[in-house]
């Protein structure tokens, strides 16, 4: 399987249309069809649904793009590692936390833009142990975490510590202690979310059995509808006022143990060598000092 008939169908996938990854690419959309044609023999599989309007993968395609990206990383890796001298990056790859992406994240990214305005960053937001899998397996070049990293292919540096606290709705006229709070629908994000680990280890400690979980993808909802009386959640104090001023959550005290959660930022043992992300490193080390 060749490298560039790779490339080319990363980027066919990527763009939606043979057109347009002729255009990004320099190369003859009829040879880009052809290559794409012999791959698709070669595999013994329809890559992808062709439309007047484009195309879109088919499910064996999009198997194949997994592999294909990672492919495509380890030999840039791989590349980097053996090169000469240091190497360094014109594109930065960053994962988050959506909590972190709302809150400290901007401060840093505007840093990091005025000090390498060159660099093309882009930021994905995942839950913290969905983006320490995706920094293992080459599909990001760092990312923001929340609690233990234990992963030995993984480096870090805390950031620093953050509140955690107990959201939900403002109400006077109902009981705040912890044991009815908890006993309210649980609102939270996918498994792997650290903050959703702290918060069921709270339970656990407890002995309460949730009264209900609704899981969210986006963090905007979920505040949304803890603001509107849906449950509670547990989240870092950061957020609060990220979110219509604060006004529309009530934070509450949880016991101290499970109060504070480190911040790390992550990357792989063997990416020292890159230049642009250890300029990354060094900023948020920076103004982690500076803080």
């Amino acid at each position: 399987m060749d490298l560039q008939v790779l490339k080319f169908f990363s980027v066919i996938a990527a763009e939606g249309s043979f057109l347009g990854a002729s255009q990004k690419l320099g190369y003859a959309q009829s040879n880009l069809s052809t290559k794409i044609k012999q791959l698709e023999t070669e595999l013994g599989a329809e890559l992808f649904h062709r439309t007047k309007q484009g195309v879109t993968l088919t499910e064996k395609g999009a198997v194949l793009l997994e592999y294909a990206d990672k492919i495509l990383r380890l030999t840039s890796e791989a590349r980097s590692s053996i090169a000469e001298g240091d190497n360094i990056s014109s594109s930065l790859h960053i994962g988050a936390m959506e909590s972190a992406a709302i809150t400290f994240l901007p401060n840093i990214l505007t840093k990091f833009h005025f000090a390498e305005p060159s660099v093309q960053m882009t930021v994905e937001t995942y839950v913290s142990r969905t983006a320490a899998q995706k920094v293992c397996d080459y599909e990001l070049d760092g990312a923001f975490v929340a609690g233990g990293i234990l992963h030995p292919a993984i480096e870090h540096t805390t950031v620093f510590h953050e509140k955690l606290v107990l959201l939900a709705r403002p109400a006077k006229n109902e009981p705040h202690d912890l044991e009815h709070l908890l006993s309210m629908p649980l609102l939270v994000l996918p498994t792997g979310c650290s903050y959703r680990q702290t918060l069921e280890n709270l339970l656990a400690e407890k002995n309460i059995l949730p009264n209900r979980i609704v899981e969210f993808r986006s963090l905007g909802a979920l505040l949304a509808s803890i603001s509107a009386g849906l449950g509670v959640s547990l989240f870092p104090a950061s957020v609060v006022g990220c979110f219509a001023g604060g006004q529309a959550l009530e934070q509450y005290e949880i016991p101290e143990k499970y109060r504070n959660i480190p911040v790390h930022f992550i990357w792989r043992k063997k990416s020292n060598r890159n230049l642009t992300l250890e300029k990354f490193r060094l900023l948020i080390k920076e103004m982690m000092i500076n803080k």
